[in-house]
């Protein structure tokens, strides 16, 4: 049996030879040629004559939907066969790609053996399709059973790291990470990386770790209880005001100790306006008992 040619249709250059390095090593499989664009991938395929192409959805230069119409108006005996390997995964991306006329559709979050065995499936006539491509054409909901993978990510998304901390730790691409999150949006029904967390916590998927609140989200601590408020919180302060006459207020009368808690007066500043008037109750009017001047540092009330 002669090798499936194949040729590989993505505007990421990286993409495009990551998916050849995976061929180069399967036996039976060349890859025959590779375009970045929807028109030009009608070229190569033209001139390279592929058992099968796999073509992205959404290239800046031209989408791949209308190569497919063009490719399956055009093609002698079924070939090329198109496999869509992208990472939309909407009903509406689904249903536009095979109404155009592609024969498989995978998503790029598949392992290196689930492409292979596709590609292998396509050039026999075996179609290919991915769960939520096959959920939209059955009308039903997409398995909501979430990958090992995707939990992983949503472990470290509950730990606070960034998309790039993240595919470091996974060694994934940052494009992958986010590629796992939105099929996480989906099969959860979140709307961002916090509610899809808080979800998992709610589910069980997720533990938070110690000290974090679900309830505030991804990157946020718990308030602590700050405990009982004292009386006297910084010492040489004054206490409280009370609900006395407005403009007056008591000073401590023994150099910052609290009154009361040694023998003596307090002292008292009334505001006049502009100046301050000072006057005191007890001891000296110019010195308080311990020999300093109790109203040397008292604002104005």
């Amino acid at each position: 049996m002669s090798a499936v040619r194949i040729v590989i249709v993505d505007d990421h250059p990286i993409v495009r030879h990551g998916l050849a390095g995976v061929f180069a090593d399967e036996p039976g499989i060349d890859v025959v040629g590779e375009a970045d664009s929807g028109p030009r991938g009608l070229v190569v395929i033209a001139d390279a004559e592929p058992d099968v192409v796999l073509m992205d959805l959404r290239m800046p230069d031209g989408d791949g939907v209308p190569a497919i119409r063009e490719l399956v108006k055009n093609r002698t005996r079924g070939r090329p066969r198109v496999l869509v390997l992208t990472t939309y995964d909407t009903d509406r991306d689904i249903r536009s790609a095979l109404n155009a006329g592609a024969d498989g559709y995978l998503l790029k979050d598949a392992s290196r053996t689930e492409l292979v065995r596709a590609v292998r499936d396509l050039a026999v006539g075996r179609p290919v399709l991915a769960p939520a491509a096959l959920a939209a054409l059955l009308g039903r909901e997409a398995e909501t059973e979430l990958s090992t993978r995707e939990i992983d990510v949503l472990r470290l998304v509950a730990d606070g790291l960034t998309n790039r901390a993240i595919a470091t730790r996974l060694r994934i691409s940052e494009s992958t990470v986010k590629t796992h999150l939105l099929h996480t949006y989906s099969k959860l029904g979140a709307a961002d990386r916090a509610q899809a967390v808080r979800i998992c916590w709610e589910r069980g998927l997720v533990r938070p770790p110690a000290g974090r609140d679900p309830a505030l989200g991804t990157g946020r601590q718990a308030p602590r209880d700050p405990g009982p408020s004292r009386r006297w919180p910084v010492a040489g302060r004054d206490p409280p005001r009370g609900r006395g006459k407005p403009g007056r207020r008591a000073l401590r009368g023994h150099c910052g100790s609290p009154p009361g808690s040694r023998p003596g007066l307090p002292v008292f500043v009334t505001s006049t306006g502009p100046g301050v008037r000072r006057r005191t109750s007890g001891g000296s009017p110019h010195r308080g008992p311990h020999g300093c001047d109790p109203g040397a540092s008292a604002p104005a009330a």
